[in-house]
Order: structure tokens, then sequence, then C-alpha cells
């Protein structure tokens, strides 16, 4: 008997039982016409204009469905992510975009130049470094690259390598020139040149970098250097107009008030950095018996003990009840001890904070799926894909819904993309198998199925699909040896008697 499945498979074997409904190579992804995609590419950079994300989602998606090689698509979609603050899934997508377009184009530049910003993101320095110096080497005078490079440099503490990408970058620029690039870059030097010490490079470069809080927050902090104190003192205002909790700026507010003699000022200042201080502790002390409490949920999990991972994770939401990620633990300890009513319950609140997470649409799918409501499932897994739509696992998920609700169709279509997504995974290929077998494909059923043991898939329900379908094409042979393979790999897990 089949004692366990995949985690990360969704497909059963149930349907290879079921009648085919169709034959053929229905659902084969084929990429559309060129004109449809480039309209959904050019519609989700309107989307993204008008910084309406799930719409931009939507229709990479769609653009991704027609054209699954389509680097632009990926590059658009990376932006879409970063924007979000999802670094993992735009790396992911901007990896796909560069090993489309390939690092010698200046197509594939850019998408290296924007995944080393999305390993920025995700302060994968030296990753991001090595990316960047790639662009470089091959297009030196490529504009925004030594920027990128020196926000890098300045960030981990690298300070005269970020003053010389800085300076790099702006002898690429005529005297007269005004754009993002060139601003951000003496924005840079400036921030760089304060912290070298080399008060008038900063109080030179930073009137002409970006007028951003943390330029205007320098300027001040090398006018107060300086003694400058009634400029310095209205640099920190501004950036306290800008940011009234900015604790840095009402320090040295008060330390420039008070050499101006402006008493009130300085004592208003202390005050509220003061009333500051203590906000952020007891903030810290929460974050620390929240740590500690999920840290108890994983040893009471890693222990056996179900019951205690849920009393400590339920304990560490009650303290933190707006924390997303807390939930999305909860719903997962959840769905280990079957409490389908809690685990949707904590779903729904979870997606009230954060509506477009996609973790909880599709637990919350899912969720329902068990519940019966398919359509209610259908509709989240749905939204799952679009808002991740390079999630295998979440794409196996809504094949899987498909299957129920007869759309044999739409699942292998979920399955194809998922498998170009992840040619080399062999759970993909596994999930594939199962859908083609379930659409009467049955000879690219088998060669998915073959091809997923042949990259290290060891589960035994592939031998028992396969000899299901190597039966219905007649090779009782072929049937009668994967029938075998899987009762051996099942006699070798049962335990030892």
């Amino acid at each position: 008997m089949l004692r366990r499945m995949l985690a990360t498979t969704f497909l059963l074997l149930a349907v290879l039982t079921a009648p085919p409904t169709i034959s053929g190579n229905a659902g084969n992804g084929a990429p559309g016409e060129y004109g449809e995609y480039q309209d959904a590419l050019r519609k989700a950079r309107e989307a993204m204009e008008r910084r309406d994300t799930i719409a931009a989602l939507s229709l990479l998606d769609a653009a991704l469905r027609i054209n699954p090689e389509g680097a632009e698509g990926f590059v658009l979609l990376g932006r879409v992510y970063r924007g979000l603050g999802h670094v993992d899934e735009a790396r992911t997508a901007l990896d796909r975009a560069v090993a489309l377009l390939g690092e010698t184009t200046p197509e594939g530049q850019d998408a290296l130049a924007e995944l080393a910003a999305a390993l920025g993101d995700a302060q994968q320095n030296e990753e991001a470094i090595a990316a960047l110096k790639k662009v470089i080497a091959r297009a030196p005078a490529r504009t925004g690259t030594h920027r990128d490079l020196g926000t890098i440099y300045l960030s981990i503490g690298r300070l005269q390598a970020a003053a010389d990408e800085f300076r790099r970058e702006i002898a690429l620029h005529p005297a007269s020139a005004r754009n993002e690039a060139l601003a951000s870059a003496w924005e840079g030097l400036g921030i760089a040149a304060y912290r070298l010490g080399d008060d008038d490079t900063a109080l030179t470069a930073l009137p002409k970098g970006q007028d951003s809080v943390d330029a205007r927050y320098h300027l001040g902090l090398a006018l107060a250097r300086r003694a400058d104190n009634a400029k310095a003192a209205a640099a920190f205002r501004e950036v306290l107009r800008r940011e009234p909790d900015h604790r840095g700026a009402l320090q040295h507010l008060a330390k420039a008030a008070s050499a101006l003699g402006l008493e009130g000022e300085r004592k208003e200042a202390l005050d509220r950095f003061q009333k500051l201080y203590q906000e952020e502790e007891a903030a810290q002390t929460l974050r620390i018996r929240v740590r500690d409490l999920r840290k108890r949920a994983d040893d009471r999990m890693a222990a056996g003990d179900l019951a205690g991972a849920v009393t400590a994770m339920e304990q560490s939401s009650e303290l933190s009840p707006d924390d997303v990620d807390i939930l999305i633990d909860l719903s997962r300890l959840y769905g280990r001890t079957g409490d389908l009513q809690r685990n949707e319950q904590v779903c729904r609140r979870a997606l009230a904070r954060e509506p477009m997470r996609a973790e909880a649409h599709f637990r919350l799918g899912r969720v329902l799926s068990e519940r019966g409501d398919l359509p209610g499932a259908q509709s989240s897994l749905e939204q799952a894909t679009r808002l991740e739509p390079l999630s295998p696992t979440y794409r196996a998920a809504l094949a899987q819904l498909y299957m129920r609700v007869r759309r044999p169709e739409d699942a292998v279509r979920e399955l194809r993309f998922a498998r170009r997504l992840a040619p080399s995974d062999p759970t993909t290929g596994f999930n594939l198998g199962l859908g083609l077998a379930q659409t009467g494909n049955m000879p690219e059923a088998a060669a998915e199925l073959e091809t997923a043991l042949e990259q290290g898939l060891r589960e035994p329900a592939a031998h028992q699909a396969l000899s299901q379908i190597y039966r219905a094409m007649g090779d009782m042979e072929r049937s009668a040896r994967e029938q075998r393979l899987y009762e051996a790999q099942i006699r070798s897990q049962e335990p030892n008697k």
C-alpha cells in the first residue's frame, strides 16, 4: 500500500483510473500570437505606471502564459516583485530573463543589472557586486552601473571603493546633464565623502545630488562638523519635516540648537528623541518575546509536540497580531493538525492585512478545497498564481483543482508552464506526467515520468503510474516491470519487523 506522497505533489494517482477526456497534445501551452504577448506587456507597463500592482501581475501572468520564453515579461515581473519587496521572487524572474537574453546583449546586461539590484535588496551583496562587474566588463560606458556598484559598496562600508565608483559614474555624464543616475551618484559621493572625513567633497557633492532625506541629513552632519550650526539646524529641521521620527536628526538638531542658544528647541528635540528611544526599547522587548515563542514552536515541532508548537505560535500571534509571517506559520501548523476552521480564519486574517500575499491565497485555497468549496478554492489558487506566476507549487495545486472540476486541458497547461519554469525538477515532471495521463496522452505522460525518474525522483507512485500507463498502451512487459519496481520500493519503506 502506498504510504506517502511527495510533499510538493498535489495531483493524485486516482486521476489515472478516470476515463480520458481528450487525447493528443491538448493544453501544450504553445505561444500565442506575438501581438497578443506585446499587448499584454504594454498593458502591464501601463498598470505599473499607475501603480496597480495586482493588474500588472495578472497581465504579466497572461503574457507569460502566451509566451513562456518571453524575456521582457520576466524582466517586468522582476521589477514588480522588487517594488513589492519580494526579493526571492524578483531574483527568480530576473535569473530567468538573463538566461533567456544572455549576458553579452545590451538587453541581457540591463536584466543582469536589474538582477544585481534584486540581489542587493536581499543583501546578497557579493553576488550583486559580481553581477555588476560582469556588466561593467562588457559595457564600461553603460550609465547607472557604476552608481549601482557604488551604492552597494556604500551599504557595506567599503567607502573608498564606493566613492571611486560614484566618481566613475559622474565622469560618464556631460557637465550639463541632469538625470537620476547622475543625481544619485552625486548623493552617494557626498555621503561616502562625509563618512571618509572629507567634508569639502561632501559639501560640494550633496547639493548636486537628489534632495532626499538621507542627503539632507548628511549635509546637516557635514555642516555641523564645520560648526556651521545655523545651516546644520536648517538641514535637520527639513529632515524632521519629512520624517518626524528621524532619531539622528533629532539628536543632532538638539546639539545645533544648544550651540545657537535655542534652549526651547533643544529641549523639544531631546524630549522627542527620548520618547522614541523608549518606544523602540519596548518594541525591541516585544520582538524578543515573539522571537522566543517562535523558537519554542520550532523546538516543539522538532520534538514531535505539535500541540505545544501550536500553543507557542498562537501566543506569538497574540503578541504581534499584525505579523503576517506569524499567521502564515500558524496556518502551516493548523494544516498539520487538520484544523480547517482555524486555518481558514488565520489565512483570512493574513489577507486582510496583506491582500497580495500569495502564500496566504494558496493556503486558503487548499483549505477551501478540503472543505469542498471548489469555486472559492479555484478563486484563491488562481489569485496565488497571478501574484507569483513563477511558483511551480502553486501551479500544481491549481492544476489539481482544475482536475477536480473537470478542466483537464487547463490543468495540463498549468503543469506545462511549471515544467518550463523548473525543467530540472523531477516533481514538476511527475505532476505533468500524471496530468497528461488524465487527458489520455499516454506516450507523453510516460516520457515525462521516465524523465522525472532519470532526474532523481524517488517516488514509488511514479512506478505505479507508469505501470498503469504502459498497461493502457498495451505494453504489458513494461507495465509488469514498473509494477515490480513499485512493489520493491514500497517493501523497502516498510519498517523492519
